[in-house]
C-alpha cells in the first residue's frame, strides 16, 4: 500500500514542556535518512532510520518536522509515536521535503 507524504495537527491536553517522539522505519531498512526539526531548527543531524525506534525529546507545542535526507530505495517510509497521545503516524518523506507535526496545546 503506498503513502502520500502527510502533515498532522495534533491536539492535547498535557501541560508538560517536553514530550517524547519514537521515530523507526516501519518498512524493510533500506539506507532511508531523515532529519528531525522543531521550529524550523534541526533537534538531530540526519541519521538513518532503522526497525529500532529511536527517541527523540520535543517541545509540547510548536512545529515538529522530519525531513526526508537520503532514500535508501522505495521511498523514506517511517513512523513516529508521540507519548502526548500514545498514537503512531505512519509517513513518507520525499528527499528534501518536510512532514510537519503541529503540536497545539487545549
Amino acid at each position: 500500500e503506498s503513502l502520500e507524504p502527510r502533515d498532522y495537527t495534533i491536539t492535547h491536553a498535557s501541560n508538560a514542556e517536553e514530550t517524547k517522539i519514537w521515530v523507526w522505519d516501519y518498512a524493510a531498512e533500506d539506507g532511508d535518512y531523515v532529519q528531525v526539526l522543531v521550529n524550523g531548527t534541526p533537534v538531530t543531524d540526519a541519521f538513518m532510520i532503522k526497525h529500532e525506534a529511536r527517541e527523540i525529546t520535543v517541545p509540547a507545542t510548536g512545529s515538529v518536522e522530519i525531513k526526508g535526507i537520503r532514500d535508501g530505495g522505495g521511498g523514506i517510509t517511517y513512523a513516529v509515536r508521540y507519548e502526548l497521545n500514545g498514537t503512531t503516524y505512519f509517513n513518507t518523506a520525499p528527499e528534501g521535503r518536510f512532514n510537519t507535526y503541529e503540536l497545539l496545546r487545549k
